[in-house]
């Protein structure tokens, strides 16, 4: 296995989790029409008075919640691989972004930028491992661009199809965080990093409508996932500045804006 980066999963490295940690929510379907396969990914709705309520835990018990969110955020989030044919020939495949997958059967979120132009796509699965590590699995999968819209700067692919069902988290296809909500990001680059969000529906790089955080994100991190102490999808990483800012794309106007995007053929 493959090492990429290293951060801390004990309880010392977690406490930011104390505050509003609690258990993942199922996906349900949302009843609505779903051209793409994404809103049967929608997370289940949760009363107002239990959105990302305090709870207190004890150290070792924030220990091991921690590190099993922690996990199954990183095992929904793959490296995506790209290559590019030029005039002459095709480039060579490179790690490109990151992709959140958000169903079993392989749907995955990604920002546009990350696949613009592909010839070959892969997605290339991940895990933390006992030491922390976070590493590179065996599981690589084929993919396929089926719907983008440039305008958002997002895109849909599809996973080859694969014996077992891919690891994925559901998306808040209603909710929208709100000034100061707190957040986690997952990239192939940073690893991981938690922050809050700083400004909403503001714009970066042209893309209008994305949320500001300071949760710490690197190049190579664009189409990683922002994910709610729940562990579901809030908004997929568009870009980052040099003050420390990065924005996102909320999920829900992602997946509007790819049921009205382009279907890729």
């Amino acid at each position: 296995m493959k090492t990429l980066s290293r951060s801390c999963i004990g309880w010392m490295g977690c406490l930011s989790l104390t505050a509003f940690f609690f258990c993942a929510q199922g996906a349900r379907a949302e009843g609505l029409p779903d051209p793409l396969g994404l809103r049967a990914s929608c997370a289940a709705p949760q009363p107002k008075a239990d959105l990302d309520p305090p709870i207190e835990l004890s150290p070792e018990k924030l220990a091991a919640e921690a590190s099993e969110f922690l996990r199954r955020s990183v095992a929904a989030t793959v490296v995506i691989e790209v290559s590019r044919c030029g005039k002459k020939d095709c480039g060579q495949t490179k790690a490109n972004g990151t992709g959140t997958v958000v169903s079993g059967g392989g749907l995955v979120l990604t920002a546009f930028h990350v696949v613009e132009d592909a010839s070959a796509i892969k997605a290339v699965f991940r895990a933390v491992d006992a030491d922390g590590f976070l590493v590179l699995t065996g599981r690589v999968r084929k993919a396929t661009v089926i719907a983008v819209s440039p305008d958002k700067d997002v895109a849909l692919l599809r996973l080859e199809p694969d014996s077992q069902p891919f690891p994925h988290m559901p998306i808040e296809c209603r909710w929208q965080a709100g000034q100061r909500s707190p957040l986690w990001h997952f990239g192939q680059r940073s690893g991981w990093s938690f922050g809050r969000v700083t400004f909403k529906t503001t714009s970066s790089a042209g893309i209008a409508g994305v949320y500001e955080t300071d949760a710490a994100a690197l190049h190579g991190d664009s189409g990683g996932p922002f994910v709610r102490s729940s562990g579901s999808l809030v908004g997929i990483l568009l870009s980052i500045n040099g003050a420390g800012k990065s924005y996102y794309m909320p999920a829900a106007d992602a997946v509007a804006a790819l049921e009205k995007g382009i279907v890729a053929r």
